[in-house]
């Protein structure tokens, strides 16, 4: 049966944005010496590990499964889980006509169909690159792909060099396109939806999970997509977020610390709003606006030439003005953990990027100070940039502030 669902109906990158994508990675590729890679299946941390294969073909919503064989010349193929998905799949985006289900099978048996097709044999000794082979990214140090599709790959196709693709795809993801900026600022606007329901719902016997609630609804009522990461808590003096929303009743004089992302398109906005429920301490005040000093002094220097490092730099000599300890944190976003990141630890050491236009990553400078209750809190705050000749601009609208709740 042909799915209803057609194009129209999904929001869609254009095919000069799919011919851009795939020149680039070809391109990148080509200097690598790879004749083939393989982006496969992986639904975890939200969705983004399988940024990869939505990077390539636009599918894999939802944290739906699709693998990618993505050739150096030739035609692009997505394998999905179900024969009954292909068709509503091929009619709901129009960058890969060519859709396979598994059926029956496994993963490996429909890439190697795909790798006999293109004409690679048990004797070939071509290169092959694979997406989450090994680390190149913190949050998969071990990388993605099943160790089972791998062994099979290998006794297939014995004489191939298999090469870790990570970094090259995370490279090619890095810097953003017209297209990709508009569909994060869009992220932006959602975020910052999830923002306003936080000040405006949160109140004292409330429990936690319910507020939680209240900003993943209306995230979704703005457009979202699901599933989106709210990393949230509040209780008081906070260092540091739970990984899901407790049901502790709220009380006043809580704090709270977070990572809110929209997302739309598969494009994640990640901001960081801090928020007291109640007036804030004269010392919250003061590390909020050393914090914010510090995200200010990190927008003007993410300048195209710069580095990471520079930025970095700019974050300490604040800091150290202030008199308080405090470190600069920044993650790339866009589909997933897009690079360039810092004070993450990856097996180049860190070195810093050189930026370019169209860089986007989230600032994150953090510090904090002793609280009533003789416990250390964490003043954490930040949002989504994208670099400029001028400095990197945010990508959302809400108001950037220690948010101070009434009750």
């Amino acid at each position: 049966m042909v799915s209803p669902v057609h194009a129209s109906e999904l929001p869609q990158f254009s095919f000069e944005e799919r011919q851009r994508r795939w020149q680039r990675v070809r391109h990148a590729m080509a200097r690598e010496g790879m004749d083939l890679l393989l982006a496969p299946t992986h639904t975890g941390h939200w969705g983004q590990l399988q940024a990869d294969v939505r990077y390539l073909t636009q599918l894999a919503p939802n944290m739906y499964e699709v693998f990618a064989v993505f050739p150096l010349e030739g035609e692009v193929v997505a394998i999905t889980r179900m024969d009954s998905h292909t068709e509503w799949l091929r009619n709901a985006y129009e960058w890969v006509g060519d859709v396979r289900g598994l059926g029956r099978r496994t993963w490996s048996a429909l890439v190697i169909e795909r790798m006999h097709e293109l004409g690679v044999t048990e004797q070939c000794t071509q290169r092959v690159g694979v997406v989450g082979l090994a680390q190149w990214q913190p949050r998969s140090p071990e990388g993605i792909i099943r160790y089972d599709t791998m062994a099979r790959l290998k006794e297939a196709f014995p004489r191939i060099d298999w090469v870790n693709a990570t970094g090259l795809m995370n490279h090619a993801r890095a810097v953003k396109s017209p297209e990709e900026i508009a569909c994060l600022e869009r992220a932006g606007q959602i975020a910052d939806k999830g923002v306003e329901a936080m000040i405006e719902h949160a109140r004292p016997g409330m429990p936690a999970q319910t507020l939680w609630a209240h900003m993943q609804a209306a995230m979704l009522l703005a457009g979202g997509e699901y599933p989106s990461m709210i990393n949230w808590d509040m209780r008081p003096d906070l260092s540091a977020f739970a990984r899901h929303p407790t049901y502790r009743l709220l009380e006043k004089d809580d704090f709270s610390i977070n990572e809110i992302e929209g997302k739309f398109n598969g494009y994640n906005h990640h901001t960081l709003h801090p928020a007291y429920l109640g007036q804030a301490p004269e010392n919250y005040h003061r590390a909020y606006d050393a914090a914010y000093e510090a995200f200010e002094a990190a927008q003007a220097v993410a300048r195209p030439g710069n580095t990471t490092a520079n930025m970095a730099q700019a974050v300490e000599v604040v800091f150290q003005r202030h008199g308080l300890q405090g470190q600069f944190m920044m993650l790339g976003r866009g589909l997933g953990e897009d690079g360039p990141h810092q004070t993450m630890p990856t097996p180049d050491g860190e070195k810093p990027t050189k930026l370019e236009e169209g860089h986007v990553f989230a600032i994150r400078p953090v510090t904090g100070d002793v609280g009533a209750s003789g416990r250390r809190f964490r003043m954490w705050l930040g949002d989504t940039c994208v670099v400029t000749p001028t400095g990197a601009r945010r990508l959302s609208q809400h108001k950037m502030e220690l948010a101070e709740i009434p009750c």
